[in-house]
C-alpha cells in the first residue's frame, strides 16, 4: 500500500514499506495536488497545466503524469481511482456547474455524470466493482456497480463507507467489514 502527501506545491508518493519521497511533478503549471492512489500506485489529482488554462485532472502512472483533459470546458478534477484505473472526479461545465464524471479503465473516456436537477455534482471515490460515490447539491450520492444503477441518495453517513468496503476487497485488505454507527456531535 501506499499514500500520497502535498508538500508546499509539489506532490510526493511514498511506499508505506519504503522511506523515498517522489516528487511526481505537474502537468507544466506552478503546482498539482493528489488526491486519491491505487494499489498498484496509480495516482490522481489536478494540476495547473504550462498554458495557465486552469486546473486539469490527471493520471500519474508508469512515472508519467498524463492530462485526462477537462470534458471539452475550463477545469477538471480527479478524486478517486480503483484497481481497473477507472477515474472519478468533478469538471466545470459551461454554464459554471460542477458535473461528476467517470472515465473508463486506465483513465480514458471520460463521461459525464448527472444527478436529476442537482447543479453541482462531484464524485470522490470508486470501488473495484466500478460502482462510485460523491455528492450532489451537498447531498451524499452512490451508483450500482457498474454505474447499473441511477446515483441515488445516501441516507447516511454509514452507508457510503459500508458499501464501498463491502464491495471491495482489495480495499478491505481482508479484514473484516464493520458497520460504522454515526454518533451524535450536537452540543
Amino acid at each position: 500500500s501506499a499514500y500520497v502527501a502535498t508538500m508546499a506545491s509539489t506532490i510526493f508518493a511514498q511506499s508505506l514499506f519504503g522511506q523515498a519521497l517522489y516528487d511526481i511533478g505537474t502537468l507544466g503549471g506552478d503546482y498539482s495536488y493528489a488526491s486519491g492512489i491505487n494499489n498498484f500506485g496509480q495516482v490522481v489529482g489536478y494540476s495547473t497545466t504550462a498554458d495557465g488554462s486552469g486546473n486539469h485532472a490527471f493520471l500519474y502512472a508508469g512515472g508519467v503524469m498524463s492530462d485526462l483533459g477537462t470534458l471539452g470546458v475550463a477545469n477538471s478534477w480527479a478524486y478517486g481511482i480503483n484497481d481497473q484505473g477507472q477515474v472519478v472526479g468533478q469538471y466545470t461545465t459551461s454554464t459554471g456547474d460542477a458535473h461528476g464524471f467517470v472515465t473508463g479503465a486506465g483513465g480514458q473516456g471520460a463521461s459525464d455524470v448527472s444527478y436529476g436537477s442537482a447543479g453541482s455534482i462531484s464524485l470522490v471515490a470508486i470501488n473495484a466493482n466500478g460502482q462510485y460515490a460523491g455528492w450532489a447539491d451537498q447531498t451524499a450520492i452512490t451508483s450500482g456497480p457498474n454505474a447499473s444503477s441511477p446515483l441515488t441518495k445516501i441516507t447516511t453517513n454509514s452507508t457510503i463507507i459500508n458499501n464501498l468496503v463491502k464491495t471491495n476487497a482489495s480495499f478491505a485488505d481482508n479484514r473484516e467489514s464493520k458497520t460504522i454507527k454515526p454518533v451524535d456531535v450536537s452540543v
